[in-house]
């Protein structure tokens, strides 16, 4: 919601950071998703979650990446969580 510029607040703004905190501390990766600013943040999460989903997301309530954005995200697939998983872990 706030990284598309989303105006309207919903509980899934809440439910998606509680499961940001709960990766964090599963993988012990403190924060989860790191970006520089808002665009790197996006993209760092559309690596990790894939883009297919934030398409449909965009879609649903009408809303479109800026064009610099949209190449910054690219187009990835979802990474398994077992990719995350290290000996510190």
């Amino acid at each position: 919601e706030l990284l598309v510029d989303l105006q309207a607040y919903d509980y899934s703004l809440d439910m998606w950071s509680l499961g940001a905190m709960f990766a964090a501390m599963i993988f012990r990766k403190e924060p989860f998703f790191y970006g520089a600013d808002n665009y790197d943040q996006l993209a760092k999460i559309a690596r990790v979650l894939g883009t297919d989903s934030l398409w449909t997301y965009l879609a649903k309530y009408g809303l479109e990446l800026e064009p610099q954005l949209e190449a910054l995200v690219g187009t990835h697939s979802r990474k398994p969580w077992t990719k995350f998983v290290t000996p510190d872990n």
